[in-house]
């Protein structure tokens, strides 16, 4: 059965949630709920919960924070945000703790349900992940190479520290460690393939790779480590003589591997290469530096790349420019520019990858820019589910991205996506104006209500008020006042009616409210316009 905590300063929506969600059927249960997050830190201690629901704003600790303080301390443990419309972009903040889920409130309990739900896919796939691994540590009992990889994983992670220790299992594991370099080697696949199923494959992907990896390296003593299930790292002892370069000697080599695989088997391998090391300390070192050599293809659009090419960002992009830079794109998606959005785009683009900014601080930029993009469609009122599924998705892919080509593509499908919606909104907008405005004209002596109008325009009340200010600068009230007095003006200038008949036959019932009325939009009263109408219009305009 998975636990439940709910933290919410609400006492109201702590017993509503506890008490009108179906717990049994999804095999869950409430024990414990806090007022605010650091309550919440206290009872995590205690009930060790599995899935935690916290509201975003709260005294003391707000859910923001408690979600930062969860990732750090209890990542096994799976968060959903309850957060406010107004709150929402704030509440982005917490993708990066790898918060499960967002739930605007006041929402129906399916939507907390359904939260709760991928909450618990996640932890049943970890756990089963989780066993898988346990098994696998009793197979490694049983098989050499597979203690050595499993040690060297920790190794080169920086696990072991002790020298003694480490002297004593390198010799029982028959590993040599002298000379060396560190290969880092991590694939993408071609998803229109049909050879491979990227879901079910990629294990098989991985050990093709060591395959080869042994095949092209067989001269050499290498041991090959799994490291995700998307790369794996080589250790290559240079015990031969090379008549090269040993760096160079191995990017050569490896092109062998990149080639086929990309080939015949539809699948991109990008390489980082260490420098030479030999101080069995280094190891975790070469492995930092064959990584953060791969962590260039982000930048460029090669597929091998070595340390002495790797060079990191000393300082940050000018704050002021970057503001111009967003301010520009959004204005531009704004007037529906697309040449001026994508161009400037591209320019901040081409500038943060000049400049090598760091990867999370484009990712960051690039998840500004959406946000802001995703906010202008919100501003008119549209399906908000919609609008949260989108910009999920898109957060999800722009973290996930791995190269600055992938992130402007991105990018460029939300300019062009978020231009044309504004597009078809504002045309809306115009004939849903104009419709409202004719029907006045036409309707001025009657009573005109904002929800009739609203039905006539199949929009809700409160956007059409909205929007009528928007677009005309005047409100409702205001532009059904200003049509009447000037039918007014038309029929005292005809001289044949009272005023309190001209003020019945333009939907005014009140003679008084009509003078009042008449006087604040005219400066006159009804008697004095009519007298000033009368005049010669030599005198009248003195």
């Amino acid at each position: 059965m998975y636990s439940i905590m709910i933290v919410d300063d609400e006492p109201i929506i702590r017993k509503g949630i506890a008490n009108f969600i179906q717990w049994d059927s999804m095999n869950c249960k409430v024990t414990c709920e806090a007022t605010n997050g650091l309550e919440a830190k206290e009872l995590i201690e205690t009930d060790k919960p599995d899935i935690i629901i916290s509201d975003i704003k709260m005294p003391g600790m707000d859910g923001i924070d408690l979600s930062k303080y969860i990732h750090e301390n209890f990542p096994h443990i799976k968060v959903i945000i309850l957060t406010g419309y107004s709150d929402f972009e704030y509440a982005q903040s917490a993708i990066r703790y790898n918060v499960v889920d967002f739930v605007l409130k006041p929402s129906s309990n399916n939507k907390i349900t359904q939260a709760i739900e991928t909450a618990i896919k996640i932890i049943s796939e970890e756990r089963l992940k989780s066993q898988k691994l346990e098994s696998m540590k009793d197979k490694l009992n049983e098989n050499l190479s597979l203690l050595q990889e499993k040690f060297l994983y920790d190794f080169i992670n920086g696990l072991h520290q002790n020298q003694t220790t480490i002297q004593n299992t390198i010799k029982d594991l028959n590993i040599s460690l002298k000379t060396y370099h560190v290969l880092y080697f991590k694939f993408t696949t071609n998803t229109d393939s049909e050879l491979i199923d990227i879901k079910e494959n990629k294990k098989n992907i991985l050990g093709e790779i060591k395959k080869f990896v042994s095949i092209i390296f067989k001269d050499f003593t290498h041991y090959n480590i799994t490291i995700d299930c998307n790369s794996i790292c080589t250790i290559i002892n240079v015990e031969k003589n090379i008549d090269e370069d040993s760096t160079t000697f191995f990017l050569n080599k490896s092109k062998e591997l990149l080639d086929f695989f990309s080939n015949f088997m539809n699948i991109s391998i990008s390489l980082g290469i260490s420098n030479l090391h030999k101080n069995l300390e280094q190891v975790h070192t070469a492995y930092k530096e064959a990584t953060e050599s791969l962590s260039l293809r982000f930048y460029e659009d090669n597929n091998i790349f070595t340390y002495s090419d790797y060079a990191p960002t000393t300082s940050k992009l000018d704050k002021t420019l970057k503001h111009n830079y967003v301010d520009k794109i959004i204005d531009s998606i704004k007037s529906s520019n697309r040449d001026i959005a994508l161009s400037t785009m591209n320019k901040f683009i081409y500038e943060l990858k000049s400049s090598r900014q760091p990867i999370e601080y484009i990712k960051n930029i690039g998840i500004l820019i959406s946000s802001l993009s995703f906010k202008l469609l919100l501003n008119h009122y549209i399906n908000l589910s919609e609008i949260v599924e989108n910009s999920s998705k898109t957060y999800t892919n722009i973290l996930n991205c791995d190269s600055i080509s992938d992130l402007t593509n991105i990018l460029e499908k939300v300019i062009l996506s978020s231009i044309d919606r504004l597009s078809y909104l504002n045309s809306q907008d115009n004939y849903i104006i104009k419709k409202v405005t004719r029907y006045i004209e036409l309707n001025y002596d009657n009573q005109i209500k904002l929800n009739d109008l609203a039905e006539l325009a199949h929009v809700n009340s409160s956007y059409l008020s909205r929007l009528i200010k928007q677009e005309t600068g005047s409100t409702l009230t205001e532009i059904i006042a200003k049509t009447r007095i000037e039918k007014a003006k038309d029929l005292l200038s005809l001289g044949n009616m009272k005023t309190y008949e001209i003020a019945i036959k333009v939907g005014i019932e009140d003679p008084a409210y009509f003078s009042q009325v008449f006087k604040k939009y005219t400066g006159l009263s009804p008697s004095e316009f009519k007298k000033i109408d009368k005049l010669p219009s030599s005198l009248s305009n003195r």
